[in-house]
């Protein structure tokens, strides 16, 4: 850490010819510098030849930079003018290699960015001379791909014009696909079961519950007694009766008249009912001792029906491109898993290419993170080189460039902690 010193301080000086505080070496001038012939504070080298803060080296202008010639910020090597790159002659940032114009790129001459190979114009690249993204291979102006030459997107295989398509040298799309259908299928199976028992001899005992029914009144309407009002009309007759009379005799015959009959009789009836109450009505329990069937009752039973057909399917894989993935959205390559649109061996996640990766937009080999990753066995986000590790959460951007660093916003080789 810069150390400023006190009024008065005695210099502190290392070596000879050093007039300030805190140097080490020959000639400087400033504080806390340490090389020969340095002006200026925190100055590492030879005076003269570094300008800037915190260089280490020859000829660096910009700052926090190791090595020759660098003009960017926190950069190793020579020629970068960009940041956070590792190698030689990078104008991109956090590139690891040669030349690298774009971004995070682990290879040489990528305009691309998270390109692992050369010479990559797209992105997310794992090989060379890719016009498109997120290609395996070489010379693919599509996307997507996994294979060499290829015009169109999301093939695997070589010279491929068309689109989805495994083999080579397809112009249409969705050709060469592989597909399989594989089902086990069980008859109709008839079911028919027969069969004779012994005698059929079923007791039933029980009995059916006492029924009650409670007293209820009839009254007339509004309560009082139920007027009763007839007019009766009788038909009255009578049978002939003999009247036995004593005279004289001779005695001359007479007839005696009798009209009116039968006779009507009209009897009025002006009478009332008064209201009156029906008693408790109670059902005894019946009881029940019965017995179905007897000795000549013999049982037979008879059931018919069927089971099945029964289908198992043992294996189905739909026409898809590339072979055994299992991607949500539509990849090429083999065995890759997860979001899709990726290309290559075995990745798990989101636009990929390569070997074996895990994350979100990356490409290389056996990276393992967040997203955007190129190179090789990295762990993290934003990082690029081989086998870089960030000190930050894995969704955290650590830009980190070069060989085995351990921290973040670091670029050079196996090196730990973090540049400001």
């Amino acid at each position: 850490l810069p150390v400023t010193p006190p009024e008065h301080a005695v210099a502190f000086n290392t070596g000879w010819g050093n007039s300030g505080f805190g140097n080490f070496g020959f000639a400087n001038s400033g504080n806390n510098n340490f090389g020969i012939g340095l002006t200026g504070d925190n100055q590492i080298g030879f005076g003269g030849w570094n300008s800037g803060s915190g260089n280490v080296g020859l000829f660096n202008s910009g700052s926090g930079n190791i090595g020759f010639f660098n003009s960017g910020t926190g950069n190793f090597g020579i020629g970068n003018s960009g940041s956070f790159n590792t190698g030689i002659g990078n104008t991109g940032t956090t590139n690891t290699g040669l030349f690298n114009s774009g971004g995070f790129n682990t290879g040489w001459g990528n305009a691309g960015s998270y390109n692992t190979g050369g010479f990559n114009a797209g992105s997310f690249n794992t090989g060379s001379f890719n016009p498109g993204d997120t290609n395996t291979g070489d010379f693919n102006t599509g996307d997507t791909n996994t294979g060499v030459g290829n015009t169109g997107n999301i093939n695997t295989g070589a010279f491929i014009s068309g689109n989805e398509s495994n083999g080579m040298f397809w112009r249409g799309d969705r050709q060469g696909l592989m597909a399989a259908d594989y089902t086990l299928t069980i008859p109709e199976i008839p079911l028919t079961l027969g069969g004779g028992g012994g005698i059929l001899r079923l007791p039933v005992t029980g009995q059916i519950s006492a029924l009650s029914v409670n007293p209820f009144s009839v009254h007339a309407v509004g309560g009082g007694a139920i007027p009763v009002n007839l007019d009766i009309t009788v038909d009255a007759d009578t049978q002939g009766f003999d009247i036995e009379v004593d005279v004289p005799s001779p005695f001359p015959n007479f007839s005696i008249p009798v009209s009116g009959l039968p006779i009507q009789l009209t009897i009025p009836l002006r009478s009332e009912l008064a209201a009156f109450q029906i008693p408790r009505i109670t059902v005894a329990a019946i009881p029940l001792n019965l017995t179905v069937g007897g000795s000549t009752t013999f049982l037979d039973v008879n059931l018919g029906g069927s089971v099945g057909p029964i289908t198992v399917p043992v294996i189905h894989l739909s026409p898809m491109p590339g072979f055994g993935n299992s991607t949500s959205a539509p990849s090429s390559g083999f065995f890759n898993s997860g979001e899709g649109g990726a290309s290559g061996f075995g990745n798990i996640g989101e636009i990929i290419s390569g070997y074996w990766n895990v994350g979100s937009f990356v490409s290389g080999f056996e990276n393992y993170g967040g997203r955007l990753l190129s190179g090789l066995t990295n762990l993290g986000s934003a990082i690029s080189g081989v086998s870089n590790t960030s000190a930050l959460d894995l969704a955290i951007a650590s830009v980190i460039s070069g060989v085995g660093n351990l921290g973040h916003q670091l670029s050079g080789l196996f090196l730990s902690g973090s540049v400001p």
